[in-house]
């Protein structure tokens, strides 16, 4: 399906959903004032400042009161995220979500959980096979555990909260906004538009809970994809925070370019120093992350693929619930049957 080609906070359409989305959807779309209709969009692509409020819609609760006032500008809050991504390699919107619908979402996670699948792996950070050429001490063939229970989107009713916001056009636009790629062109407006996201193609992996229970947690690694989306709804009372190390890689941040000889894709010396540091006490690593609290309800914006980030091994008995949503920057895109396998029992 081809995606229209248009700027940042422009609706493009998404693949047919797996479940169509309910007419009272998160914003209103049909709406003259949908909050990111073509109108304004027009005048953002004109360099101006308009102020892009959140629609009023009878699914208005969803949001926190904080980012549904009538003086909050979605705009504005759209910059500082963007920025936030590019100086950090993480943005972070806290209380993205009303405190009710957060904890309709943990309940659904727990009453699901039944029916979830327990992903555990040993893997390298680079989730590649190890490779014989370097010494088992090695950091591209040290060996991290990662354990956790993965609800797929299969298995999420179809009037879960969850699949509102992952199917709401303006949950979409409000991420291609931020995650776009960066570029020096002096036409700028060209570049984005050529920029688009699309659902994920795959009945499974498009938004899932993910359930840390005490000892589970992921291990130092980079994703496979450029970005991740991710929804706090419940952290551990000990344990269960999210790290990440910004610019470890190279600028260039897809495995598809580890031949090019002017990319560090490999970055060997970054990652076995926080590989050292993570594993000594005496080194000052939590310092040097200074990544925010992230608590129940915020939304994580973050650049995996070219940052190496994990999830710190849950140390209490109450877990640490989160929702992944996955936009691709292809249409119909799917995991490989390994992943499928590896983290979702399919």
């Amino acid at each position: 399906m081809a995606a229209a080609r248009v700027s940042c906070f422009a609706l493009m359409p998404l693949r047919t959903p797996r479940r169509s989305t309910c007419s009272s959807c998160l914003f209103s779309t049909s709406s003259s004032t949908s909050a990111l209709s073509n109108n304004n969009f027009a005048q953002i692509a004109a360099g101006g400042q308009a102020e892009l409020l959140l629609a009023r819609s009878s699914l208005e609760s969803y949001f926190h009161p904080a980012i549904t006032k009538q003086e909050e500008c979605l705009l504005t809050l759209a910059n500082t995220c963007r920025r936030q991504f590019l100086e950090t390699g993480m943005a972070h919107v806290p209380k993205f979500i009303a405190p009710t619908i957060c904890h309709q979402m943990v309940h659904e996670a727990s009453m699901l959980k039944k029916e979830a699948f327990y992903s555990t792996e040993d893997h390298t950070v680079y989730q590649e096979s190890t490779d014989e050429q370097f010494a088992e001490s090695h950091p591209r063939n040290d060996l991290q555990k990662s354990s956790k229970w993965i609800i797929d989107y299969d298995r999420i009713m179809q009037s879960s909260p969850l699949v509102d916001l992952y199917t709401s056009p303006h949950v979409h636009a409000f991420v291609a906004y931020v995650v776009r790629p960066e570029t020096s062109s002096t036409s700028s407006i060209a570049v984005e538009a050529d920029f688009a996201l699309y659902e994920s193609g795959c009945p499974y992996n498009a938004a899932y809970y993910n359930i840390y229970e005490s000892g589970d947690g992921l291990g130092w690694h980079f994703d496979r994809s450029i970005f991740g989306v991710n929804l706090e709804l419940q952290p551990a009372l000990e344990g269960g925070n999210f790290e990440l190390c910004w610019n470890t890689r190279s600028s260039s941040c897809s495995n598809n370019d580890k031949d090019k000889d002017d990319v560090d894709i490999w970055a060997f010396d970054k990652v076995q120093r926080i590989l050292k540091e993570s594993s000594d006490s005496e080194c000052s690593l939590a310092q040097r992350i200074d990544n925010p609290p992230v608590g129940p309800g915020s939304l994580v914006l973050f650049a995996g693929a070219r940052n190496l980030h994990r999830v710190t091994h849950v140390q209490s008995p109450q877990p640490r619930i989160n929702a992944i949503m996955t936009y691709e920057t292809q249409p119909h895109q799917k995991p490989n049957a390994y992943s499928l396998a590896k983290f979702f029992g399919r």
